[in-house]
């Protein structure tokens, strides 16, 4: 158990009383006035539990479930599946060895057509005011969180806490019903940019919010919005994380605004609890970025995720695994890996590679334990293969190869990310290059190395010091989290194939994700304003040839412009002369 806060623990604006919710004061164009307490952050609004297992679940904590989807129940048993697969490497004794989880998509729409009610969520949103947020930053993610409100239902349940130098709880967890929605609305509009940052202190506020909440819904997270550098403050999260020892699962998700935000620190603090970092040059793509991270949550199907690894036998060995998240026991010779949280509608493709040490059997065990989200007892899946029959097979599977280059590419991200940090920018363009030649010589055509192959194409550009120092340190860490653990990143990727401009989303997100992320994305084109046909663009203006600029379309404030002209129309796009997604909108002919 983690020790109680107390108001000395953070270094924060509290008042000497405890304030009851009752006595909280939400007045337009103030700051909202309620308990600052660590201590008594057991305020949280109350949600209907039911007993599941005696009234204790899988851990012995309160059941947390609500029962929202008991009449069509995700069944665990029957809608996930692993699946082995393993590929002879030429001029190697190795094998590549492909598990996949694999869980099917989530129906938010019953047979009648009606929405299904959805578990809750608790969210708590951590978000930096300091002085550099001021402007289009401050602007634009309380739009964001506006835009939030309509999204999350009264089930869920949201925490505002805000931090500069110091920080403050905005609000408790309060469900989002319509009693609170204009209180959550108060607290946004109060958001005001002013002082310096300190991100471990928010943190250690976010976290105390989830350690001593009295209730709990099935899926938890932290979203940590800033655009500020405070160095150490993986550290302080770490050593928190560790002091309360929060056993109920959660996850945290880190969004970077802009060029002066630390890559390293708001990854690293992501990857903590297994969640990701969005880096945001384009400050457009927050709403994006943060509904898709949303229809994450929304995702969710099972809890305390653990996939081990194991030979049966001595005659395979486990060579390598990919990703640092896996734990070694060396005396029982297993792998172990731990998740929070398990998402309908997603392939979990995990690689290794493994060397067959004489003849006999070579068979390798796989057991993936979850917890449903709601009721029932924790679920078992194992499987049992033989690795030998896939020696024996000429043929080339392109799954595991695919997988097997997808986290090669993300090792080089990282490696070329190293050599940039010591100013080695050739050496870094070069194994980049390499990879990307590597990849096409695979001949394999497939969706994830598509978007590997773009992003090696479009790192290369960033192997200079100024461009490196300026976006390239923060797209290289990102990518190397994106493409080892396939996750979503929120914005649209866009490359040139034979001189034509290609658009894709993200692969790794799944239907709902990409369903919120449509929805806003909607949103904002159905607010854009019109121009004048004569203003904006010049009638001949065609697309233009690889690396050249776009010219950069107008703006009406916050919202995106469009501009269509027939026979020829054109459409802004988020797109720059970088080939990725996230940096000045271009205009590019339909």
């Amino acid at each position: 158990m983690g020790q109680v806060c107390s108001a000395d623990d953070f270094q924060g604006e509290f008042q000497n009383r405890t304030i009851s919710p009752q006595d909280e004061i939400f007045v337009e164009g103030q700051l909202p006035v309620v308990n600052q307490r660590p201590s008594t952050f057991n305020d949280d609004d109350i949600i209907n539990v039911y007993s599941a297992n005696g009234g204790k679940n899988n851990y012995q904590n309160q059941a947390v479930g609500q029962g929202y989807l008991m009449a069509q129940p995700y069944d665990l048993k029957e809608n996930v599946h692993i699946r082995v697969q393993a590929q002879g490497l030429q001029n190697q004794q190795n094998l590549a060895v492909l598990i996949s989880v694999i869980t099917k998509e989530q129906l938010m729409v019953d047979a009648r057509g009606q929405t299904r009610e959805r578990n809750g969520i608790d969210l708590v949103c951590l978000i930096d005011h300091s002085g550099s947020m001021s402007g289009e930053k401050i602007t634009l993610v309380k739009r964001t969180l506006k835009y939030m409100l309509e999204v999350l239902a009264p089930q869920d349940r949201l925490c505002l806490i805000m931090f500069d130098c110091k920080c403050y709880r905005m609000t408790r967890l309060m469900k989002c019903t319509p009693n609170n929605l204009p209180k959550f609305r108060i607290a946004i509009h109060a958001l005001q940019a002013r002082g310096g940052t300190d991100i471990g202190n928010g943190m250690k506020m976010a976290l105390s919010v989830l350690k001593h909440r009295k209730y709990k819904n099935p899926v938890s997270a932290i979203f940590l919005l800033s655009d500020g550098v405070d160095e150490g403050a993986e550290e302080k999260v770490r050593s928190d994380l560790n002091q309360y020892n929060i056993r109920d699962p959660f996850t945290i998700k880190t969004f970077g605004f802009g060029r002066d935000v630390c890559p390293k620190i708001m990854a690293e603090i992501a990857h903590l609890k297994e969640g990701q970092f969005y880096f945001l040059p384009n400050l457009n793509l927050i709403d994006e970025c943060f509904m898709e991270a949303l229809g994450g949550l929304v995702s969710v199907i099972a809890n305390h995720i653990q996939l081990t690894v194991k030979p049966n036998s001595s005659n395979i060995s486990l060579k390598k695994a990919y990703g640092d998240k896996w734990q070694y026991d060396s005396w029982n010779n297993v792998y172990t890996l731990y998740q929070p949280h398990l998402l309908c509608g997603v392939h979990k493709d995990f690689v290794f590679e493994v060397q067959l040490n004489g003849k006999g059997p070579t068979s390798l065990n796989v057991r993936l334990e979850l917890d449903p989200i709601e009721q029932g007892q924790r679920i078992v899946i194992t499987e049992t293969i033989e690795i030998q029959q896939f020696v024996e097979n000429n043929q080339q599977n392109q799954e595991v190869m695919s997988n097997l280059y997808r986290v090669k590419g993300a090792e080089v991200f990282n490696q070329a990310l190293q050599y940039a940090q010591q100013g080695q920018y050739q050496q870094s363009q070069q194994l980049l290059l390499g990879m990307q030649q590597q990849i096409q010589g695979q001949n394999i055509n497939d969706a994830q190395l598509q978007m590997v192959t773009a992003d090696l194409q479009m790192a290369q550009k960033y192997c200079y010091p100024s461009q490196f120092e300026a976006e390239g340190r923060h797209h290289m860490t990102q990518l190397h989290v994106v493409h080892m653990y396939q996750k979503s990143r929120g914005v649209q990727i866009n490359t040139y194939q034979n001189g034509q401009l290609v658009e894709f989303d993200c692969v790794y997100q799944n239907n709902i994700q990409k369903q919120y992320k449509d929805d806003i994305r909607q949103t904002k084109k159905n607010a854009a304003q019109p121009i004048s046909s004569n203003q904006y663009p010049p009638p001949n203006m065609q697309i233009p040839p690889n690396g050249a600029a776009y010219p950069q379309p107008p703006f009406q404030g916050a919202q995106l412009v469009q501009f269509n002209q027939n026979p020829q129309q054109y459409q802004p796009q988020f797109q720059n002369n970088n080939q990725f997604g996230s940096g000045n909108p271009g205009w590019v002919a339909n």
